[in-house]
């Protein structure tokens, strides 16, 4: 589930079925690659050595603008002689404050092609993750991918980001959303060969609601009861109307009852699902490597069992720069990024028809650029502090100087496009411009000094390894120096770095988050309850606790009809524009690209014959890609 704080298991190198014993502790290494994919061939990347954990990947929901490094270059040295696009016009980009209309998807020159059996796909990914159990392990947008290559999930998004069942045949609730029944498919089966039933999907559920890291997600569930051998039903404490998009995420999967039983360290080293793909070997920071289910019980829209690739590789490659090099030379057939510059490149190259692209942004709601602060001590629990340091910083020219125009500005945690979005007065634009007022910011610090008879001094933290986020953190800083404030920036290994988020061990820092599709997936993050003292572990990390905020969440959970809804997160967006809780900088989304011999990336229908949500953040669907040999 994104954004969820990890009790991590210390990865290992493993092939699938090896008994591994690793120690459970409260940290999050990731690591990933050092070795320059460009230099090596597929063949020499399975044989590459492994470096061990590096620290520079994304956990706890969090990410930040990867290094360009170098940027990727070579596009006009790309071989188009597997066959381009034919310089095919690509869709306006995002970003601007605005959402242009969706590209086709498929492509034209896609939607006539029959797709292939065989083959494989090397995916390179942006982090590694600790591990595959979802009870334990915490998965940012890498891990949802690599997890969807073994795991279903009971429901999906549709091309409208309507919830609809998938792994369930049905998900159908009462009349005032206080029980909800669930009933799978009949006949299919985990990879270890048990059947998919009822009694699995209670079990699976409730180990959700008792794990450490999922619990608090599932609270309001009350009981888990079986129905009948395909169906459970769901009682709640008090109505849950978006339930079914949990349904969606990480608490969504289902694992077989033997993963289950297992010791959580085993079962992240031997994720058991109905997925299109099984686990052939894991070597952490090196490869993940799995093959087709042929017993997959999905089937195209014209009746062909899925999936359509023999093997799926995943090569974690924190290094955007090399990530992007790594499509080019083809070491890599589809890559996903957020950096901008990269973003900017792959535009120009999908202009050109040297490769395919699309863009998050077009589809949805994506995750928040913010400056995380602490509302649990000082400075930043007066709100003179939290208002000093919105007003300071000229967030429109960081955005056309380091961020190169890609993101837009935010005025708060949804973006225009989402139907809960407020519109502030005058606009997005106006009141980034009103909210910039250095002369204002000036006065608050001194109202601050005079207050507590002491400088308004902080530090502002960086995750170590990432120059452009480190970039716009000096460029905050000098913003933050010229209104009278003391800033140093401490720049923290990035495990680190989150668990100081978690602890409480910090005072502001840049972060990425909050990109539900739903506002009640922030539930977790931001209601008071969840809001522990400096030094507990808190999923509420900026420590706020805002009866308006908590019972507007509690009203957009509950609330059946879309205008209460609505109400009740404006009510949320009012209360942050006036409190300055959590700093929105900026809306953030990702890109996925791929070469142009790699087809239906993006294009995937769900078990009815809707088509899926193309692109969620940086994720989509595994099993309808093919490719041309």
């Amino acid at each position: 589930m994104r954004g969820i704080p990890t009790l991590n298991t210390s990865p290992q190198s493993h092939t699938k079925g090896q008994d591994d014993a690793a120690d459970v502790q409260l940290h999050s290494p990731l690591g990933g690659l050092d070795t320059d994919v460009c230099d090596t061939d597929r063949s020499r990347l399975a044989k590459r050595r492994p470096l061990g954990i590096r620290l520079a990947a994304l956990v706890a929901g969090f990410a930040l603008v990867a290094t360009a490094c170098g940027g990727g270059g070579g596009r006009g040295e790309r071989d188009q002689a597997s066959g381009g696009n034919g310089g095919e016009t690509g869709p306006a980009p995002c970003g601007e404050g605005t959402k242009p209309e969706p590209p086709p998807v498929p492509s034209p020159d896609e939607k006539d092609l029959k797709p292939k059996y065989g083959g494989q796909l090397v995916y390179g990914v942006e982090a590694e993750t600790d591990g595959w159990n979802p009870l334990a392990n915490r998965w940012a947008i890498s891990g949802l991918l690599i997890a969807s290559a073994v795991y279903d999930t009971l429901t999906k998004f549709d091309s409208n980001g309507v919830v609809r069942p998938f792994l369930a045949e049905e998900v159908r609730p009462n009349a005032d959303r206080t029980v909800w029944r669930i009933k799978v498919r009949d006949g299919v089966k985990f990879h270890n060969g048990e059947d998919l039933t009822a009694e699995a999907v209670k079990m699976n559920l409730d180990a959700f609601r008792e794990s450490p890291l999922t619990g608090q997600a599932l609270d309001n569930i009350e009981s888990v009861n079986v129905v009948d051998r395909l169906t459970v039903e769901v009682r709640m404490k008090r109505p849950w109307v978006p339930f079914g998009m949990y349904l969606a995420s990480q608490v969504g999967v289902v694992m077989a009852p033997e993963m289950l039983r297992m010791p959580p360290a085993e079962a992240a080293r031997n994720p058991i699902g109905t997925g299109p793909f099984k686990l052939v070997s894991w070597e952490p920071n090196r490869q993940w490597v799995g093959e087709r289910n042929p017993d997959y019980w999905l089937k195209d829209p014209q009746g062909n069992r899925l999936p359509y690739l023999d093997r799926i590789t995943f090569i974690p490659q924190p290094d955007q720069g090399q990530r992007q090099r790594g499509l080019e030379t083809r070491d890599f057939d589809v890559i996903h990024t957020f950096e901008p510059t990269t973003i900017i490149d792959f535009r120009q190259a999908r202009e050109a028809g040297e490769l395919r692209a699309w863009e998050s942004c077009y589809w949805g709601d994506d995750e928040e650029f913010l400056i995380l602060v602490n509302n649990a001590k000082p400075p930043f629990n007066d709100k003179l502090a939290r208002e000093a340091f919105a007003r300071a910083v000229d967030r429109e020219a960081i955005r056309k100087g380091v961020l190169k125009n890609v993101f837009p500005v935010a005025s708060g945690p949804f973006s225009p496009s989402s139907k809960f979005f407020k519109e502030p007065p005058g606009g997005v634009e106006a009141y980034a411009r009103s909210t910039y007022n250095p002369e204002r910011a000036k006065e608050l610090v001194r109202e601050y000094e005079k207050k507590h008879g002491e400088p308004l001094r902080f530090t502002l933290g960086a995750p170590a390894g990432l120059p452009i986020a480190l970039d716009s953190m000096q460029a905050t800083q000098s913003f933050l120096q010229q209104a009278g404030m003391q800033v140093e920036i401490a720049t923290v290994e990035l495990a680190q770095y989150i668990t100081n988020a978690i602890f409480g061990n910090y005072e502001a820092q840049v972060w990425r988050q909050y990109g539900s599709p739903d506002p009640d997936g922030e539930y977790v993050w931001w209601h008071g309850k969840n809001a522990r003292p400096v030094g507990e572990l808190s999923l509420n990390m900026a420590r706020f606790d805002d009866p308006e905020i908590n019972k507007a969440l509690d009203d957009g959970r509950s609330r059946t009809s879309d205008a209460a809804r609505r109400d009740a997160y404006w009510k949320i967006q009012d209360r942050f524009r006036s409190e300055f809780y959590l700093l929105w900088s900026f809306h953030a989304f990702w890109m996925v690209a791929a070469n142009n011999n790699v087809h239906n990336v993006v294009f995937w229908h769900l078990p009815d014959g809707r088509q899926g949500l193309p692109l969620q953040a940086g994720l989509h669907p595994l099993a309808q890609i093919w490719v041309d040999s």
